[in-house]
């Protein structure tokens, strides 16, 4: 008897989530998964275009190759659908990697930049 009062107290005790926190638990997995999958898109993109210009894929030995690749640095892009974090922009040797995803020191797509104008009140927003 004493079992079953301790068991309903405990199931009393366990707070349901409500419908709200459920949707924004939802929302919030989604917009992770979406920010993931944007994150491997720009990096197979840039990838792709790496090996364009390099006339060569990743360690390829090949007599076009036009550049030598020197790795990888990370940084960090804001998006309309999230945050990407430490996105690995490949590098060469001999100059930078020529793309039109986003400008060499970009921190911000336009689109957010351009959603963020009404609220600074200025043509391009300072606040990183």
């Amino acid at each position: 008897m004493i079992q079953r009062k301790q068991r309903s107290k405990n199931l009393e005790q366990k707070k349901v989530p409500s419908a709200q926190d459920l949707r924004q638990q939802t929302w919030e997995s989604i917009e992770g998964i979406v920010a993931l999958l944007l994150k491997l898109m720009f990096e197979i993109l840039l990838d792709q275009a790496a090996t364009e210009q390099a006339g060569a894929g990743p360690y390829e030995r090949t007599g076009g190759r036009k550049k030598h690749r020197n790795g990888t640095y990370k940084r960090n892009l804001t998006t309309r659908f999230g945050a990407i974090e430490e996105l690995m922009v490949p590098r060469f040797r001999q100059g930078g990697l020529m793309h039109s995803l986003f400008a060499p020191y970009q921190q911000r797509t336009d689109d957010v930049d351009k959603a963020l104008v009404p609220l600074c009140g200025i043509e391009r927003c300072q606040y990183s």
